[in-house]
């Protein structure tokens, strides 16, 4: 499978992504009878990572080439991980599924002809729930997307706290008002 996407992330001295997730990428398959063997990679850039840079999203590719990919909303809708789109700043998912094995019948159904596109067909709904059953329960995506929904809860909280002792010295003392 093409990894074009992951050298272009720059290494650390250690041979490690500076702009992935640390345990990122990962690497898993997803064998569906009739339809074959999908590899895929998982990837999630750390925030920060500016997202016109880096792709993101959930792509199906032939020979290294994306020949389509499914929503843009998957993550959020399907997956529930809010913290890891494209969102705030936030350090987006990216999905790679090798179809390059795929039952040749089955991937000329899959592709529509202009090779940017996939039908919406019953192979697609199969792989779309078996890739958001696996993404769903991989340990390491539930982690990250808890702790960056745990930091942006006590974000908002300090923000309140702030917020509410300002206003208590405002009610304390009202010529702090007319500043």
């Amino acid at each position: 499978m093409s990894g074009g996407w992951i050298s272009a992330t720059d290494e650390d001295n250690d041979g490690g992504s500076t702009k992935l997730e640390e345990g990122f990428p990962a690497y898993a398959v997803l064998n569906i009878d009739r339809v074959g063997t999908l590899p895929y990679q998982i990837a999630v850039f750390k925030e920060g990572t500016k997202k016109r840079h880096v792709p993101y999203g959930v792509y199906f590719v032939v020979n290294g080439q994306v020949h389509g990919g499914l929503p843009a909303d998957f993550v959020s809708r399907r997956l529930k991980f809010d913290y890891l789109t494209d969102k705030d700043n936030r350090g987006p998912l990216l999905v790679t599924v090798d179809c390059t094995a795929m039952d040749p019948q089955v991937r000329e159904d899959f592709f529509m002809a202009s090779r940017d596109r996939v039908r919406r067909n019953e192979d697609y709904a199969i792989i779309e729930r078996r890739l958001a059953d696996e993404l769903k329960s991989h340990p390491g995506l539930q982690a990250i997307n808890q702790q960056r929904r745990k930091k942006e809860m006590e974000k908002s909280l300090d923000e309140d706290v702030s917020l509410s002792a300002f206003q208590r010295l405002l009610e304390a003392d009202p010529s702090l008002s007319s500043l």
